[in-house]
């Protein structure tokens, strides 16, 4: 596989993203009865949602002046507002496609619930922790947004990228995080590594990168 070495290739592989999941996502503006059918099955109903997350995180790098992108949005945002309330009772396929967008979610506690009759369009769960702390997971259904405690998908601060440790095990790869859901770490990856769930967080007395990788029930953790 490549990976994006400088910002104007990650921006450029971002853009390339959402047009794939924009396509996809038109492959369900179809009759209401063909559409509801298909969301009924678990695979089809957590692909939408996760080609739902591609856009709403890579709306920024896409250049929406084409007439082609600008109609392909406007259709996928026509097509959450039709199926939206069918995507909130599939909690089967949220969890699937939650899982798929950020590797360290473990459904818990209650299942999926509606926000409040006002914002019936965001769905709230939560999330177990290894220190069985739980995380609030909220998605929003006519955007793709997702938030874990607040807080959306981003990059590691510059001070993490800057270490050795850093370098030599993701090398020039850019690594999207969300928030540890292991207690003494800051980050957990998005996506995972060679299938182990990671955690990151920093020493600051000693200004060094603290590293745990998760497979099943084997822990692995990098000290300084």
């Amino acid at each position: 596989t490549y990976s994006a070495r400088t910002h104007e290739e990650r921006t450029l592989f971002i853009s390339k993203g959402v047009e794939v999941a924009l396509v996809c996502a038109s492959t369900y503006d179809v009759g209401d009865a063909y559409m509801f059918d298909m969301l009924s099955e678990l695979s089809q109903a957590s692909t939408l949602v996760q080609a739902s997350i591609v856009i709403q995180q890579g709306d920024s790098a896409q250049d929406w002046s084409q007439h082609y992108s600008r109609l392909l949005r406007l259709r996928f945002v026509r097509l959450l507002h039709r199926c939206y309330k069918t995507l909130a009772q599939n909690h089967e396929a949220l969890d699937d496609a939650i899982k798929q967008a950020w590797s360290a979610y473990t459904p818990y506690g209650n299942r999926w619930v509606v926000a409040s009759s006002q914002a019936d369009y965001w769905v709230m769960t939560e999330s177990k922790s290894l220190n069985g702390v739980s995380m609030l997971v909220r998605y929003d259904l006519l955007s793709g947004e997702l938030l874990v405690n607040g807080m959306p998908v981003d990059q590691a601060p510059p001070d993490y990228h800057t270490q050795p440790l850093y370098k030599t095990l993701f090398g020039t790869a850019t690594v999207e995080v969300m928030p540890a859901t292991v207690k003494g770490f800051r980050f957990s990856t998005k996506r995972s590594f060679e299938e182990h769930e990671v955690q990151l967080g920093m020493l600051h007395k000693k200004d060094s990168l603290l590293v745990q990788a998760l497979y099943d029930d084997e822990v692995i953790e990098i000290v300084p």
